[in-house]
């Protein structure tokens, strides 16, 4: 497999094809340089843990699996697949000790999180769309005042998963104005 890197977007090479990212892929090396990416459709994986890129990754269809905090680099997240529609949209499946996801995501669609995913409040305060938490979604210790730093999409939580929520480092209580749905725990 080869790999170019450019700053009108990443294009991968299999046996000298190109491949877009409207099949089933699972991108490994790491990602760098200033291009984006473009999830079209499909199920596909970005599992490198060092990516730098700076361009930006939008997912328009399908879904796109995040297997690391830094799987789409530095780059801005936006979620633009259906609203509502759990089958598609941005997957994060992190390890407990892989850290927080630092990228700012925004966008309407649905992110469905597995394993243990961290979240600071900067990061995904323009996010409208709904989560679906699987596994475990958790706070960063005193990044969080009120839901709305979650934007401001519903929360169901699977019976499997749990959000936990530890209050701001100045002792004062966090609000929850998120509409909580499931059999989950709080």
């Amino acid at each position: 497999m080869n790999q170019s890197e450019g700053s009108d977007g990443i294009f991968v090479f299999l046996n000298n094809n190109v491949q877009d990212l409207k099949q089933n892929f699972v991108f490994v090396p790491k990602i760098t340089g200033h291009g984006h990416i473009e999830n079209l459709g499909g199920y596909n994986v970005l599992r490198s843990a060092e990516s730098t890129y700076t361009g930006k990754t939008v997912v328009t269809d399908g879904t796109l699996i995040l297997a690391a905090p830094t799987g789409a680099g530095q780059s801005n997240i936006e979620v633009n697949t259906e609203a509502g529609n759990t089958t598609k949209g941005l997957y994060l499946q992190f390890q407990s000790d892989a850290g927080p996801i630092e990228n700012k995501i925004s966008g309407d669609g649905v992110i469905r999180v597995a394993g243990e995913v961290s979240v600071k409040s900067s990061d995904i305060s323009d996010y409208h769309g709904e989560w679906d938490v699987l596994g475990k979604l958790k706070t960063v210790d005193g990044s969080f005042t009120t839901s709305s730093q979650w934007g401001t999409g519903n929360v169901n939580i699977e019976p499997q998963g749990s959000v936990v929520v530890t209050n701001n480092s100045n002792g004062s209580l966090f609000v929850f104005d998120n509409t909580l749905s499931g059999s989950g725990r709080f």
